[in-house]
Parts: C-alpha cells; structure tokens; sequence
C-alpha cells in the first residue's frame, strides 16, 4: 500500500506532467494494484480537472480488475455534471442580480449574506421570527382614517424592497412596478394582493438561491474530498514502493 509521504511525493510529480495519458497508461503498464489507482487518480483529477473533462480516461481502466478506480470516476464525473447544472443555473442570476460585492464574496459568505438578507426582507414583513406577514392585518386599517398614514408606511416598506433587490429582480420576477401616484388610488385590495405578490416571489425566489448555493458548497466540498485522499498506514505495508518509484 502506499503512503502518504510517497502520495506527497508523487504529487509533485503528477502537477508537472506534460502527457497525462501516458502517465495513466503507466499506472497499468507497472501492475499498479487497484487500490493504489485509486488513490493516485485522485490526487490526477485535483491537478488536470480539464484534461479529464474532455477525455474519457475512465475507459482506460473499465474493466472488472480495478472497480474502486471506476467508482471514483463515476464519483467525479457525477459531481462534475451536477456541479455544471447548477453553475448554469447560478449564472442566469447572475445577469438578473447586479451586486459586484455579492458574486466578489466567497461561497460560504454568499450563503450568509442570502440567509441575512431573507432575514431582513422578513422583517420589512413584520414575521422575521415567525408569524404571518403585515399585510394580513391591515385591512381595517386601510379603510379608516388611518389610510394615509398606513399608506406612507408601506410605501417606505417598498422603498425598502426595491433598493435590497432592485428592478432587474422585480422584472425577472414580473412584478409590475407602480408609481407612488397610482399605488395611492389602488383599492385595499389590490394594495394588499400586491403585497402578497411580493412577498411569496421573493421568498420563493430567496429560499430557492439558498438552496443553490448551499447544494453547490455541499457538491464542492464533495469533490475536495474526493481530491484529498488520506491513507490509513497501519492498515498494511507498502507493497508497491519500487513501482510508485519509477514514476519519479
């Protein structure tokens, strides 16, 4: 079996190679067992993920002698794909939501910073902990003589809105936007239908984004895994030393 010294050592070796299908083919030519493949595939996929993307080096070992190596093929290539679904769906966002700091920040702080920002929509909506949204309470209001004031007060909220999403989200999501004058001569109940409208598209629209971006952390840290084989040594000897040496 072999260790991780010599996985670090062959390593170096794998990120300068300048024919990779021959390297591969050395891996067979030298009885490497299947076991040993594997872990030295992974350690080939960190460092030549494009030569492997549009190569079918999977062929090369499909065969019954070695099925670890296959399975991190199917693995990676299954991680791969899910992971360029996903980045096709991220980048129609991408045209739709114009927030250079938001797609400058790392996964992990795009994540936080959607969970915030549903966090706070929720609170323009009074029910950020819990509860129904304003809008389910203010119909008497809106029909009394604290019309005017409650309408100022909504106004503000949309204001709130449209300057964390902005119009492009607005028109991705066909909420119409109405000037201040029009909004002030709708009936209650177009007031409140439209509050509804806005509130169940963005929160679809916000719990949708978390959902991506968190599957696609959860598919990157996945596939750094697959990249970071670590090798239990005391589970045998190295049976392979002289072979692993003569890619060196």
């Amino acid at each position: 079996m072999i260790n991780n010294f010599e996985l670090q050592e062959l390593e170096k070796y794998i990120i300068c190679l300048e024919y990779p299908t021959i390297f591969l083919f050395k891996l067979l030519k030298y009885n490497i067992d299947d076991n040993n493949i594997s872990y030295i595939l992974r350690i080939f996929l960190k460092h030549h993920y494009n030569y492997a993307c549009s190569n079918n080096i999977a062929s090369i070992f499909n065969n019954n002698e070695y099925p670890k190596t296959i399975k991190i093929f199917e693995n990676f290539y299954n991680l791969i794909k899910n992971k360029i679904i996903l980045l096709l769906t991220i980048n129609k966002f991408i045209e739709k939501y114009d927030n250079k700091d938001f797609w400058d920040m790392q996964l992990n702080d795009q994540i936080l910073f959607l969970k915030k920002t549903k966090h706070y929509f929720n609170s323009v909506f009074d029910c950020a902990n819990g509860g129904l949204p304003f809008y389910y309470r203010i119909n008497l209001l809106l029909n009394n003589m604290y019309r005017d004031e409650m309408m100022i007060n909504i106004e503000e909220r949309l204001l709130i809105i449209l300057g964390i999403f902005d119009k492009k989200i607005f028109n991705y999501l066909e909420i119409p936007l109405i000037h201040v004058s029009d909004f002030y001569n709708l009936s209650s109940k177009d007031i409140i239908q439209y509050l509804s409208i806005i509130f169940t598209k963005f929160t679809k629209l916000l719990n949708n984004m978390i959902n991506l971006f968190q599957e696609y952390f959860f598919i990157s840290d996945r596939l750094i895994l697959l990249y970071s084989p670590i090798i239990n040594e005391e589970s045998s000897e190295s049976e392979v030393d002289e072979d692993i040496e003569l890619f060196c």
